[in-house]
């Protein structure tokens, strides 16, 4: 599995695809390998080159020490890993959290992103449901419940009811269960 150390960070990507870049950024807490994530980026790598960044605190990234970081330590992440396998410039695409960031990094490096696509995100500073939905998510990450019932737990939260009533979005989203409420 690649990965790119930057000052206290063993930064995880995953770099597949050919044509124009796109940089994906997973959701609060979910990384490259997530079901989701893994199922759009097999679509998208037909017509792109698709980077997908482990977020610091997430998948396979590792944060060697205990200093804390922000939201813009990891948008400076993801362009490290850009500069490392050589994006230039890039569409970025992100969901919840990985959509503000995605902002953030047009923000913060407007040379270096071309477009941003950002979903179901928050731009600081974040409204109280967006708030609740994050330390909600931190907490029962934290408490180690099971994925399920996290991904349960982000669909409701997360997803239009038009989506949620669709069995085959929910299939997708969920993985092989089409019951939201495993």
């Amino acid at each position: 599995m690649p990965s790119l150390r930057r000052d206290n960070v063993a930064i995880h990507y995953e770099f597949e695809g050919s044509g124009p870049p796109i940089v994906m950024i997973s959701p609060f807490g979910m990384h490259a390998g997530y079901g989701a994530e893994v199922f759009l980026r097999s679509l998208l790598v037909q017509q792109y080159a698709v980077l997908a960044v482990d977020n610091r605190g997430s998948g396979q990234t590792v944060v060697l020490d205990e200093t804390p970081f922000s939201l813009e330590d990891i948008a400076d992440d993801i362009v490290a890993v850009m500069d490392h396998v050589d994006i230039d410039r890039a569409h970025v695409m992100g969901t919840s959290m990985g959509g503000t960031l995605g902002i953030l990094m047009a923000l913060r490096h407007p040379d270096r992103v071309q477009s941003v696509v950002a979903a179901v995100c928050a731009v600081s500073p974040l409204p109280e449901r967006s708030w609740f939905v994050l330390e909600t998510s931190r907490r029962m990450l934290d408490q180690n419940v099971p994925m399920e019932f996290y991904i349960s737990h982000f669909a409701i939260t997360a997803l239009g009811q038009a989506e949620f009533e669709d069995r085959e979005v929910m299939a997708m989203f969920l993985g092989a269960s089409s019951d939201p409420f495993i």
